[in-house]
């Protein structure tokens, strides 16, 4: 029996395309440098999340098959747990070395705890994981809404979510309020559908010199943003992404749609096709676990070797998965 078709939009999908894996390599460096990098890069870091969103949205249309979507979400959710598990491990090993055994358990495992985190795409041990729990939220709504036909809708909500993105931002909400599936996965990924469902007029409407301008533009924003929060009204709002983030954002993925080939057997264009999704775990435990010294003084250098170390350990996990599945393939052979 032949798989049901996910029709979201009628061209063909596209073969795969290195400017995009090269922005999920840029991605992947300023995922680790908003955690790790100089205030002073904050302007443009703050595009990684957006940026790895929105091409999740463009690329949702290769899903043209059942198959094929519980295929992708299958390995989600196997990556997002096994980091959970592996994170909830190094939490769990720390509060019995330290003495804090009952402590710990009583502030992650009660109901409310798990009702809030549960709501809001979190996870129970290691904040940076979110992203991985909204991902799979939103594929599942996506899906949902693509199969009976309504994605229309999500292109209406994408102005309400952000502004209520921003609103709950500017309140002061904790950042679990508004960063999450709903007010900045849900958006994000519909704009990278809304880019791929107009790319043709897209292509044909913007030059990239004008594109390049508009990122300009946008990043000269972010930073006035956050300048004027941090020295004129006495302290920078801490947020996933500024107002202009989404336009910068925009902007790059439209140049990758216009310039398909950007990169092409680069490093970079492997780092982000492969190796991007492991970095985005494993930085963190990097940067607690595996850095010879805190390199407190020199942040963008810090960056680049936590970076580079989050790079050579996923390499080593994904060689040790494949020898594992094929020795346990040889073995079930025989």
């Amino acid at each position: 029996m032949e798989d049901c078709k996910l029709s979201l939009i009628s061209h063909p999908a596209h073969i795969r395309q290195s400017s995009f894996d090269v922005l999920r390599c840029v991605a992947a460096f300023l995922v680790v440098a908003i955690h790790y990098g100089p205030y002073w890069i904050n302007p443009i870091s703050r595009i990684a999340v957006p940026l790895f969103f929105m091409i999740t949205g463009y690329y949702f249309v290769t899903f043209s098959a059942i198959s094929k979507f519980r295929k992708h979400f299958r390995k989600i959710l196997i990556m997002t747990i096994s980091a959970s598990l592996f994170y909830g491990f190094l939490s769990f090993s720390s509060a019995i070395y330290f003495g804090t055994f009952d402590n710990w358990f009583d502030s992650k495992f009660n109901l409310k705890t798990i009702a809030v985190y549960t709501l809001f795409d979190l996870d129970l041990f290691q904040i940076h994981l979110w992203y991985f729990y909204a991902l799979a939220y939103d594929l599942l709504i996506i899906y949902f809404l693509t199969r009976k036909k309504k994605t229309h809708y999500l292109y209406y909500a994408i102005p309400l979510l952000l502004l209520a993105f921003f609103l709950l931002r500017y309140l002061r909400y904790p950042n679990c309020y508004y960063r999450n599936w709903l007010f900045e996965g849900l958006p994000c990924i519909s704009i990278g559908m809304l880019i791929r469902e107009y790319e043709e007029k897209i292509k044909s409407l913007f030059t990239d010199t004008q594109l390049i301008v508009f990122t300009l533009f946008s990043l000269m924003l972010c930073s006035f943003e956050f300048l004027s929060h941090k020295f004129i009204w006495g302290g920078e709002i801490v947020s996933e992404i500024y107002i202009f983030s989404i336009p910068m954002s925009v902007c790059l993925i439209c140049l990758a749609v216009k310039n398909p080939s950007i990169g092409e057997n680069t490093i970079a264009v492997k780092i982000g096709s492969v190796y991007s999704p492991s970095i985005y775990i494993l930085h963190i435990f990097v940067g607690q676990y595996l850095l010879v010294s805190n390199l407190d003084d020199y942040p963008l250098f810090k960056t680049g070797i936590i970076f580079l170390e989050s790079l050579l350990l996923s390499i080593f996990y994904i060689y040790l998965k494949k020898l594992i599945k094929s020795i346990y393939e040889t073995n079930s052979n025989h």
